[in-house]
């Protein structure tokens, strides 16, 4: 008998046999949607079906094939160590693409102690500390500081700017297992509330880590 087909329920007549033919039927379809194949060609048999429900225990099979499913195909998270999307806090950590990110400090408002170099008018600096590690077993990353990308509430986006605390985030080529820590600083409406910080670890895919003011 192939997955596909219907099975010779033989001995099953009448309107009782017509209901376990549905009941039967319904449990074919979930268990080859979920593409049990190997268990189906080596259980699923027509004899062997005739003993498995002869005992009216068709809901109870359902619930195991369910069970075995969802144990096997739960997501899988971005790192071993941590979450792509966190709460923004100092200490957080967030991981994708073989990337980790902890953000170590948040000055809002970084204040400047040289007088030359303070905000515009209406405008605030917030600087963030952060540390970029390449958690791959091969190839390298870039640690580009103009990928974070900071958003306020009102959706509005920023960019790194070229003032800031020191050090500064370099764009450094990590190999396995190296890393390098830095200051990258936006400016931000003065009274706007943060929204999110994202780092984007590979242009190629939309895996971005994200650390989440709200």
């Amino acid at each position: 008998m192939g997955v596909c087909g219907s099975p010779d329920l033989g001995p099953y007549r009448g309107d009782q046999g017509q209901r376990k033919r549905r009941v039967l039927r319904r449990v074919l379809a979930v268990a080859e949607w979920l593409l049990l194949v190997p268990l189906w060609r080596l259980i699923f048999r027509p004899k062997i079906l005739q003993a498995l429900f002869a005992g009216g225990t068709a809901i109870v099979w359902l619930v195991v094939i369910l069970a075995v499913a969802a144990g096997g195909g739960g997501e899988t998270k971005p790192g071993a160590s941590g979450e792509r999307i966190v709460a923004a806090a100092p200490g957080a950590t967030a991981e994708a693409e073989n990337v980790r990110i902890t953000l170590n400090g948040i000055a809002d408002p970084w204040i400047p102690d040289n007088q030359f170099i303070q905000p515009p008018a209406g405008i605030r600096y917030v600087a963030f500390e952060v540390t970029i590690e390449n958690t791959g077993g091969t190839g390298t990353h870039v640690s580009n500081p103009f990928n974070l990308k900071l958003t306020d509430v009102q959706d509005f986006a920023y960019a790194a700017t070229f003032v800031g605390p020191q050090p500064a985030l370099r764009a450094v080529r990590l190999g396995s297992g190296q890393k390098t820590r830095g200051w990258v600083t936006f400016e931000v409406n003065a009274e706007a509330p943060l929204k999110l910080l994202r780092y984007d670890p590979k242009i190629s895919t939309t895996n971005d880590i994200e650390f989440q003011f709200r």
